[in-house]
């Protein structure tokens, strides 16, 4: 819920080894728990929005209000296709499975970063999506991408 909040960690170790009451512990996880589950909701439903965008699916969370989780929204996107594309707040992600073998790193021509998973300016979005449909009907095996 909270992966980098210590506060929580100690309180779910606290809560476990007193044996589970209610109290301030319980209190603090419920709070993470609530928290998490609106994000889930958020998340879940742009992930009933992915559009199809050629060998990609895309969603457009620019106007999103809710809060959500980017990593399972783009997962979400990879159950659909091969290749998901989240675009927010100006920039866009471009993620696909590890053992995919899409390369974004250097089909982008990018400096560097995760091959499977990319962020880039949401000026390059159209170019980028045409350089994924041309990869994608080159013929050839997946390495080449």
């Amino acid at each position: 819920a909270r992966f980098r909040d210590s506060e929580l960690k100690r309180s779910v170790v606290q809560w476990l080894v007193t044996g589970m009451p209610e109290g301030p512990h319980h209190q603090v996880i419920d709070e993470a728990a609530r928290e998490f589950d609106e994000r889930d909701r958020g998340t879940k439903r742009l992930a009933a929005r992915f559009e199809r965008r050629g060998p990609a699916v895309y969603v457009d969370a620019r106007r999103e209000r809710a809060r959500y989780d980017k990593t399972d929204l783009l997962l979400a996107g990879q159950a659909l296709a091969d290749i998901a594309v989240v675009h927010d707040s100006g920039m866009v992600t471009i993620a696909a499975r590890y053992e995919s073998g899409w390369d974004f790193v250097r089909l982008f021509g990018l400096g560097g970063g995760m091959p499977t998973r990319v962020t880039i300016p949401e000026a390059q979005l159209d170019d980028a999506l045409s350089a994924i449909a041309a990869a994608a009907g080159r013929p050839g095996t997946e390495e080449e991408r």
